[in-house]
């Protein structure tokens, strides 16, 4: 769907112009583009507004977030251009969806702003100090004992190590850790895994992780990169990545990265130096990322130059033969055989949903009983499941929207503002279900009916 505004979704700008690649909200492209331009939408889980300059002197201009509730518009302050890190724009949704900030004008408290302009490295000490790395991120998940093969999917991984980068990208429960663990148990080439945090948006603590990850494959590797995270001043982001990429150039053979739980990444200054390595990457290494959600990198770019293997959820729902083969270990050949078909049609291959669907079955006297009214309103565990890895990892506002659309069975900007009884315009709404669909949260576009899902 062709943008009439421009918008900011998951720490990148996407233009209105078809083909033009997204820029990654606080580089210098990011503050070039802000200079020029007076108007873009943002939405993230922490919320959405329109943001657009004010004044008219070239220059002095300060931006305002305008979000409209019940009815009324609010506003908020933002500041010159400068000033609009990913941090703000995040911390200003957040005020602007509290359902008790004031109609008239406001702005962010001054500590909130001052450490949203430094650099993490100034605005607040590493979460976590190199020397206190927790060696348990480094050790690949163990195999669970009801896992079911999946060779299709290993095919697929394995054809993508001819490329640079695999993006395993997919909601919770859909199996991205179980599947890579299957994988890399069968291929020979040495894996570093990394078990990413919320820790590991400060740029010292992720690479400290890096090469712990792959100093755990190659000892010796990585002492320019281990002297570095020694130095009281951490260097720029540009000299780390060639330090990086300089000790990776030597490692002694191809080795592949998994860097697992990568939507807890948000700090625009990893992203960036993620994409520097991939860009200057060593034929050496094959990197691996298993998010929940599309992080802000160029993929598109990547998949064109035939760099990128994408697997989604579409991709990791179990086949109708997989559910089958999983129930008859969970519930046996019988009762698998008895149940699939309405497991199938409850759970739509969501491989976390159908397991506790048959935990709970297997527990039951009365299966047919269990499978009627799981038509019609889901077990207790499904639901706990549901709002703990999902809802509640969402900003109040964005979780009510998601609970409202609920209930329909297809819809587009227009149909969603009209239910959520608000003013917003169609544009800012267009704009939150394309985060909603980036995130992988269940939307589904229609690609015979344009804008519709």
């Amino acid at each position: 769907m062709r943008r009439t505004i421009p918008s900011v979704e998951g720490g990148l700008l996407y233009h209105t112009e078809i083909g033009t690649e997204p820029i990654i909200v606080g580089t210098p492209a990011w503050y070039d583009w802000l200079e020029q331009h007076t108007s873009f939408l943002f939405a993230d889980r922490a919320g959405s507004f329109t943001a657009s300059k004010s004044g008219s002197e070239p220059g002095t201009q300060d931006w305002e977030a305008f979000r409209t509730r019940a009815g009324k518009l609010h506003r908020l302050w933002l500041g010159p251009a400068r000033m609009l890190t990913l941090a703000l724009l995040q911390a200003a949704a957040q005020a602007l969806s509290d359902e008790h900030a004031p109609a008239e004008p406001i702005s962010l408290p001054p500590a909130q702003l001052v450490a949203s302009q430094l650099p993490l490295s100034e605005s607040a000490a590493p979460a976590v100090p190199p020397s206190s790395l927790l060696r348990t991120k480094l050790y690949r998940p163990r195999s669970s004992s009801d896992v079911i093969p999946r060779a299709h999917l290993i095919e697929r991984l394995n054809a993508g190590l001819s490329g640079t980068v695999t993006l395993i990208s997919a909601p919770a429960g859909f199996g991205k850790t179980t599947l890579l663990v299957e994988w890399v148990q069968t291929i020979a080439r040495p894996t570093a895994w990394l078990s990413l945090d919320a820790n590991d948006n400060e740029l010292r603590v992720f690479v400290h992780a890096l090469a712990a990850a792959l100093q755990s494959v190659f000892p010796d590797a990585f002492q320019a990169t281990a002297s570095l995270l020694k130095a009281l001043q951490f260097p720029s982001l540009e000299q780390v990545a060639t330090l990086f990429i300089n000790d990776l150039a030597d490692v002694p053979e191809d080795v592949i990265l998994v860097l697992d739980d990568y939507h807890l990444i948000h700090t625009s200054e990893v992203h960036r130096l993620l994409e520097l390595l991939i860009r200057y990457l060593s034929p050496q290494l094959h990197l691996v990322l298993a998010t929940r959600f599309d992080p802000p990198l160029p993929l598109v770019k990547w998949l064109a130059l035939g760099q990128l293997t994408e697997l989604r959820g579409a991709d990791l729902r179990f086949t109708p033969q997989e559910m089958q083969a999983f129930l008859a270990r969970v519930l046996g050949n019988e009762a698998a055989r008895q149940s699939a078909m309405a497991l199938e049609e409850r759970t739509g291959g969501w491989i976390a949903m159908l397991r506790l669907a048959a935990l709970s079955l297997r527990s039951t006297s009365d299966s047919a009983s269990f499978l009627q009214r799981l038509g019609h309103f889901p077990d207790r565990n499904m639901s706990s499941y549901l709002v703990e890895e999902v809802l509640d990892q969402l900003a109040p506002a964005m979780q009510e929207v998601l609970v409202r659309i609920s209930m329909l069975e297809q819809f587009c900007a227009e149909l969603c503002a009209a239910l959520l009884g608000e003013d917003a315009p169609n544009a800012q709404v267009q704009a939150s279900l394309d985060w909603v669909e980036r995130s992988n949260l269940f939307l589904v576009p229609l690609d015979e009916r344009q804008g519709w899902y």
